[in-house]
């Protein structure tokens, strides 16, 4: 996540953003450095004026992105081959605990996008 590099592209700094969110910017400094939860991203992106997929573009082109929540935790994956790992991992394993998610292509969050009212 790069929430620091769309902040520049933008033309912004991270007190500029605090500001526009209403928090300090040291605040928005410990969002930013920590694991932020989907609603935090979605408000650093209304302060900055983009969507909060551009915070995983990891500049290559590629604007793949997806999250799996299974048994009480949520999975970030920026690749179709980690996501179809993942899912695959699953098979045949649905009555035992959750098999961890590959650690090179995630990265878990706080809260699941589906908990979003956009997304429902």
């Amino acid at each position: 996540m790069n929430i620091k590099r769309v902040i520049k592209a933008r033309g912004l700094t991270v007190k500029t953003v605090a500001d526009r969110m209403g928090i300090a910017r040291e605040g928005l400094s410990n969002h930013i450095n920590g694991n932020p939860s989907v609603q935090i991203l979605e408000r650093i992106a209304a302060a900055i004026g983009c969507s909060v997929s551009e915070f995983f573009d990891d500049g290559d082109g590629s604007d793949f992105i997806a999250f799996v929540r299974n048994h009480g935790e949520t999975h970030t994956f920026d690749t179709p081959t980690a996501l179809i790992e993942y899912a695959d991992s699953l098979k045949g394993d649905a009555s035992s605990e959750a098999p961890a998610a590959p650690a090179a292509s995630t990265a878990p969050v706080q809260a699941s996008i589906y908990d979003d009212p956009i997304f429902r």
